[in-house]
């Protein structure tokens, strides 16, 4: 058999798992590859990242050499594809293996190379379906089910990914690729304690930087910050140049208040990534901290040199405002909503005389504020067939969700959004916290908000919903701790005006604060 663990990279995992800690930091999102495939799940559009933010990006996956270690029956044009394939000559070879297939439905050995195409071209859809036909006529084809498990895990449908993943690992219990993927797409639904378990089993069979890179994202979450750091050393001793691991590092010393060591961190991720407003922030906090006030000043003055909007946005605080002026900048330069191009050739869809993609927007939009949910579910549903992959749609889609009390919907949908648009992600990780709470999901909303509150220091409602999560988990002493911290952060008026909240709820908030901390 194949060395699985040699696909375990790909250009969305090591980002997307991020995101789940707020992480919005890093890497642009995939660009979407335009395809008419039926059921084709395609990656985000965002931002395009320069060269020089380029080390700090998730790391790009080796090309994948489809040549297997056992011989390839002698098919010439079976040959021909695979060295095609490999030469990224991907149209011609796709060609020659629709030819063999036509000839042969049944022929597992194309299907396994076009399927393994597909998912290097991120077409999963379609390599799902390869895999699928595969699995339908040999159930136990561990490979094909691994291969099958990563399209899910990309393509975000993280529930049939860990249903492939259970069905390898009790034909294999110590399949390492197996246990990274369902791993991974645990933590991704804020499972994290099962996550982190296949993932330590995972590393402790054959260590992968990737593997430790990703448990360090989970440890966060669950409030781990020491081993966090533990984590991201093992990540840098096996790839020093993973610029990601060494700014999420200096963001734990940051939080463990070891300013000096943070700021070392964030000095060697900028020699990766010169330019990369986000690390330059990081840094100036930490250099306010230790008192260096001109350091700080001139860090804010290179991150918004690199990117004013988002710059701007976080230094006050409030993400809505970031979030907003990226997406007015995105709209001017068409990176995103109907920017989407079909290989029909529209934008955005609707087709002649039919509503565009930005019309369905503004509609869904109009409906929900006259409290017509149901109304703009249904235009934004409209809105998402012609434009799958944008993220804005899914933020709005998840929202209405929870105007009208579908937590789980609303939870599902803001996964999705956070494993697809960076720009996006700190904003939709406080939601995800707010509906695991509303939903009285506890626990999940505890280690939601650790995420969070991991990149916000300052986010006031974090620190009430931690705390009442906490006390319906019976964490009493731990609760106390975290209503005092959220009246501690209620004295600050940058926290108090970045709030969503009421000034009613605040209010009430305040209230039952001071009452469990006396």
């Amino acid at each position: 058999m194949e060395n699985l663990l040699a696909f375990v990279k790909d250009p969305i995992v090591p980002f997307a798992f991020m995101l789940l800690a707020g992480g919005t930091i890093v890497s642009s999102p995939v660009v979407a590859k335009a395809t008419s495939d039926a059921g084709e799940r395609s990656a985000p559009a965002g931002r395009k990242f320069s060269k020089k933010e380029s080390h700090l990006s998730p790391e790009k996956p080796q090309q994948v050499q489809l040549q297997s270690r056992k011989p390839i029956p002698l098919d010439p044009r079976l040959q021909l594809a695979v060295a095609l394939a490999n030469k990224k000559k991907i149209d011609r070879a796709l060609s020659v293996l629709d030819i063999i297939l036509k000839e042969k439905p049944d022929d597992d050995q194309a299907l396994m190379v076009r399927g393994r195409i597909f998912l290097q071209e991120e077409r999963f859809g379609s390599a799902i379906k390869d895999f699928s036909s595969i699995i339908r006529r040999n159930p136990k084809s561990t490979t094909a089910l691994v291969y099958r498990a990563k399209s899910y895990v990309l393509s975000k449908d993280f529930k049939n990914a860990v249903a492939d993943c259970d069905r390898i690992l009790a034909l294999e219990p110590t399949n390492v690729a197996a246990l990274y993927w369902r791993g991974t797409s645990r933590a991704y639904v804020f499972d994290m304690e099962l996550g982190l378990r296949d993932l330590e089993k995972a590393r402790s069979l054959k260590p992968h930087a990737q593997m430790f890179f990703t448990s360090g994202a989970t440890y966060i979450n669950l409030d781990r910050l020491n081993d966090a750091i533990d984590a991201y050393t093992k990540t840098l001793a096996m790839n020093p140049r993973h610029g990601l691991a060494y700014m999420i590092r200096g963001r734990c010393y940051y939080n463990l208040k070891n300013y000096r060591k943070a700021i070392k961190d964030y000095t060697l991720a900028l020699e990766n990534n010169k330019g990369y407003w986000r690390i330059y922030l990081l840094r100036a906090l930490a250099y306010e901290k230790v008192g260096d006030k001109a350091k700080a000043s001139r860090d804010l003055e290179l991150a918004s040199v690199n990117e004013p909007d988002m710059a701007v946005g976080f230094y006050s605080s409030s993400v809505e405002n970031a979030v907003a002026s990226v997406q007015k900048s995105g709209t001017k330069s068409g990176a995103r909503g109907s920017s989407i191009a079909t290989e029909s050739g529209a934008e955005g869809g609707g087709g002649a005389g039919g509503a565009t993609f930005d019309s369905r927007m503004r509609e869904a939009l109009k409906l929900r504020e006259r409290g017509d949910y149901k109304g703009a579910l249904s235009v934004l549903d409209k809105a998402l067939k012609q434009s799958p992959a944008d993220a804005s749609a899914r933020y709005q889609h998840g929202k209405i969700l929870m105007d009208m009390h579908d937590y789980d919907g609303a939870i599902a949908d803001f996964i999705w959004v956070a494993h697809s648009d960076s720009t996006m992600a700190e904003q939709v990780s406080r939601l995800i916290a707010i509906a695991f709470y509303r939903n009285k999901e506890f626990q999940h909303a505890l280690w939601a908000c650790n995420g969070a509150l991991f990149w916000d220091e300052n986010w006031i409602e974090g620190y009430f919903f931690k705390a009442q999560a906490l006390e319906a988990l019976k964490r009493h002493a731990e609760a106390k701790r975290f209503y005092g911290e959220f009246l501690q952060v209620m004295k600050n008026a940058k926290a108090v005006r970045a709030s969503t909240a009421s000034k009613t709820e605040l209010a009430a908030w305040s209230e039952i604060a001071r009452e469990r901390t006396r």
